[in-house]
């Protein structure tokens, strides 16, 4: 089908695209590129049962502080004496969960996903060679009061034998808003799946411009794939054009698929074969191999677009 005649559906479509990235633009979570998330390393992961059993029998000072300051408004900051005291207050509990938790002769699995989870998070550092960190992890409970801190607290339970769900909660202290980050399977598998979401949630959508060349420019795809959408040679420029963008270059896709996604914001499929432009005609780039086909069956083959706006 002609791309022309999918012009109504792009459009609405671009235009969903368009008041989310609104939306998600203004979703500041994760941090600001330059300031990193401080996230306090104890992290409490205990059994759904267990929970209840220390808010019941040990938290019961503490519950109503927890409580408040979870559903305190945004006004809650670090700039004035009640809230640092508040929060504070709440850091004491998070120290008390956790030392419940090591305390308890029950919770070896909650030590696991605590322990081993900033480990995971680091190791994924080394994994992506990713320089500009914003993720790491203090001790220190002045350090995080006074930064852009966070906690993180969790319940896991048995879903099978020797497999478990994990929930986590990180909690921003500046505002009480807070994300909750799930992941099930054997125990080291959920880990390193609670671990890889946590860090693409905080990594991939900065704007790392001293390490992103494309940092001032926007990758563009309409379908659910994020690595682009298969379609015909011929189709390619005016889908890019339907979407207010263009083609990349050869330069640009070789560089995107070099830096990865968690620095150039896309996700290239080594795999494929996309279409891209040199000197401004059409032609089609494997990221495997570096280079392009020999000759083009345009009129029988699909190939990846991914379009780039300015």
């Amino acid at each position: 089908m002609p791309v022309f005649k999918l012009f109504p559906v792009l459009l609405g479509m671009t235009l969903i695209l368009s008041w989310a990235t609104k939306v998600f633009a203004s979703d500041d979570f994760c941090g600001a590129d330059d300031k990193p998330a401080l996230i306090y390393s104890k992290m409490p992961v205990t059994s759904a049962g267990n929970l209840q059993d220390y808010l019941a029998t040990n938290g019961l000072s503490r519950v109503g502080t927890v409580n408040d300051i979870l559903t305190l408004s945004p006004s809650l900051g670090t700039g004035n004496d009640a809230s640092l005291e508040q929060i504070a207050d709440f850091l004491f509990s998070i120290n008390d969960f956790h030392s419940y938790m090591m305390s308890s002769s029950s919770e070896g699995i909650g030590q696991l996903v605590s322990e081993r989870l900033m480990g995971e998070i680091n190791n994924l550092y080394f994994l992506t060679q990713t320089n500009n960190r914003r993720i790491k992890f203090s001790n220190s409970m002045q350090e995080v009061i006074k930064g852009d801190g966070y906690t993180a607290s969790g319940t896991y339970s048995f879903v099978t034998e020797n497999q478990i769900s994990i929930s986590l909660k990180i909690t921003r202290l500046s505002d009480a808003e807070s994300r909750t980050f799930v992941s099930a399977g054997e125990p080291i598998a959920a880990v390193k799946r609670l671990a890889k979401r946590v860090f693409t949630a905080f990594q991939l959508p900065s704007n790392q411009s001293v390490f992103n060349p494309f940092h001032d420019k926007t990758w563009v795809s309409v379908g659910a794939s994020l690595t682009g959408e298969l379609m015909r040679l011929n189709d390619a420029d005016e889908y890019c054009s339907l979407l207010n963008a263009r083609l990349p270059s050869i330069t640009e896709l070789s560089l995107a698929n070099k830096l990865g996604a968690f620095v150039s914001g896309v996700k290239i499929d080594t795999n494929g074969t996309y279409v891209v432009t040199d000197d401004g005609r059409l032609t089609v780039l494997e990221p495997s191999t570096g280079s392009c086909p020999v000759s083009l069956n345009e009129s029988g083959l699909l190939y990846l677009v991914i379009c780039i706006r300015d």
